[in-house]
């Protein structure tokens, strides 16, 4: 009777170990195809249907990438109308070690940064964003984010470094640090279906430090934004929904005041169904805003015709100079298109992309970042 018990306590004990590894939850083979909505949220956390988007990821490959075993998981963002057509823009990238799910960390806030500040007046901030942006990248790499048998509210640091940045000629010490936190299981309910999720928490600090008394003392520091997502993964699926809350940046004590940035919500949904050709013709011209935004060295731009034109789409530097002619004839073909714009022999800084088609003029700004 006694070693019947040991044995169930042993399998029991086996089992909670088995579904704590990261693998249980992640699709068990290639194929899979996520679909999601991104929902915007004002300052309040209000979700701003208007301007609603999709993103489709397809689980496409596994293989080595920067030194270790990947899944490489294939990305595109757009309009519910249009995603399915669309090319795949970007790639991520999971490793699954024991209880431990990495990601090749590649500074998405930075981008979403750089957004923010050219729409709500701060475009002075620009070359400031671009520098932390760079800062970052040299941090680009593996990062064990979540680890499936953490104990619950234990925090743990994924990085920590200080660097300084020049504002308005103004050198400013600052320290960046990224940390985790697993949080109690918790059951989400989407358009998909319910699942029971492991649930993470995890903190992109930004602070400003000071040296008020001389080493070996070590520095004040004292955090101006803290920008909070919460990430919630269930067995088979990996990541189901990712919530990040409205946040203000607080510059004050350096002079340069404050200002909000809006939530944002990615939450997965059920398949798009086909849509009907004639349902997908468009109803104006229209030039989209390219994808990705900074981009090195290549991005996308989508444009719309509702009937055959003549189109001229060139790309232009700062100083109004041509310096790429994309398309310039007669287009036969009503309807969604996109294409690849490659930057390589071009130095990092801002173009405008500029669509003509008849009387219809439209530009849109580029961020080259090398």
């Amino acid at each position: 009777m006694q070693k019947s018990v040991s044995i169930i306590v042993i399998s029991l004990f086996l089992v909670s170990g088995l579904f704590a590894q990261a693998s249980n939850y992640f699709p068990p083979a290639l194929g899979k195809v996520w679909t999601f909505k991104q929902i915007p949220l004002d300052t309040l956390d209000n979700p701003v249907d208007s301007l609603i988007t999709y993103s489709m990821d397809s689980l496409a490959a596994e293989g080595v990438y920067h030194g270790l075993n990947a899944k490489h998981i294939l990305s595109k963002t757009g309009l519910l109308q249009t995603i399915q057509m669309q090319p795949y823009t970007d790639t991520n990238y999971v490793n699954l070690n024991g209880s431990v799910g990495s990601v090749f960390f590649r500074v998405p806030s930075i981008e979403a940064l750089i957004g923010q500040f050219d729409t709500t007046g701060y475009g002075q901030y620009i070359a400031t964003l671009l520098e932390f942006y760079s800062l970052l990248k040299r941090f680009e790499n593996w990062y064990g984010m979540y680890d499936f048998q953490r104990t619950v509210n234990q925090e743990y640091l994924i990085f920590q470094f200080d660097t300084t940045v020049t504002i308005n000629n103004n050198t400013i010490p600052l320290r960046f640090d990224l940390k985790e936190k697993r949080l109690n299981d918790e059951i989400i309910f989407t358009d998909y279906g319910a699942f029971d999720c492991k649930k993470f928490q995890e903190n992109i600090t930004i602070s400003y430090t000071t040296q008020i008394f001389p080493p070996p003392f070590p520095p004040l520091v004292i955090p101006i934004f803290t920008e909070v997502t919460y990430v919630w993964f269930a067995l088979n699926e990996w990541e189901i929904r990712r919530e990040t809350p409205a946040n203000r940046i607080d510059l004050t004590l350096l002079g340069y005041g404050s200002f909000a940035i809006p939530g944002r919500i990615r939450e997965i949904v059920l398949p798009i169904s086909s849509v009907e050709d004639e349902e997908l013709q468009p109803l104006a011209f229209g030039l989209k805003q390219n994808y990705s935004n900074p981009f090195n060295p290549s991005t996308v731009i989508s444009y719309q015709l509702p009937v055959e034109a003549r189109v001229t789409l060139e790309v232009f530097n700062i100083t109004g100079e041509k310096v790429s002619t994309l398309i310039n004839g007669e287009m036969n073909a009503a309807g969604y298109h996109s294409l690849e714009f490659k930057a390589t022999a071009l130095p990092s800084g801002v173009y405008f992309c500029e669509l003509r088609a008849g009387d219809f003029r439209s530009i849109k700004k580029l961020l080259l970042v090398k």
